[in-house]
Formats: C-alpha cells, structure tokens, sequence
C-alpha cells in the first residue's frame, strides 16, 4: 500500500478559501497521486470550525506558523479578531 499525502482541499478543487473559492493546482504529479487513491484532501481552516467565506486573516507580527503552534504569535482577521484558536484547532485536525 502507497503512502497518503496530506493536501489542502483547496489546492485540489474545493472552494473553501476565505472568499469561497478554489486555488487548484494542476500538476502531473498530484493527478498521479489521486489516481492512485494517496491524496487526503483536508482544509484545516474549516476542520478548525471556520465557515466559508471568511474574514481574511493573517499571522500577526510577520511571525511564522511554528510560533503560533508553540503560543508565541497570534492569528488576527481583518476585522481584528484574535482568531488563534480556530487555527491550532485546525492545525491540530489535519495531524495524522
């Protein structure tokens, strides 16, 4: 049996970016990969109880993902929400 390869839903197709839409990737390798059965197509964003669409939101400080995950940097919309926890949630579902 092949290994399976985590993917965020959106690079495969489904529309749940922030704004309701896809960002699909087309690439040899991903379409070998789902013929094959490997791809896991996960959104962590909705996997952490966001809906779709959604305020835009980015890590606040020009900190990095690693941070957020150890407490040391936050994720904040563009309405100024602290919407962190949303964000380890999903970070924490997509984890094997």
């Amino acid at each position: 049996m092949l290994p399976k390869i985590l993917v965020s839903a959106c690079l495969l197709g489904s529309p749940v970016r922030y704004n309701g839409s896809a960002k699909t990737v087309a690439h040899a390798l991903l379409d070998q990969w789902q013929r094959e059965g490997r791809l896991v197509p996960v959104c962590p964003e909705v996997a952490g109880g966001f809906g779709v669409p959604r305020p835009p939101a980015e890590i606040a400080a020009a900190a990095c993902g690693a941070a957020v995950l150890a407490g040391t940097a936050r994720v904040i919309d563009v309405r100024g929400t602290d919407v962190t926890s949303h964000f380890v949630d999903g970070a924490q579902a997509a984890r094997p």
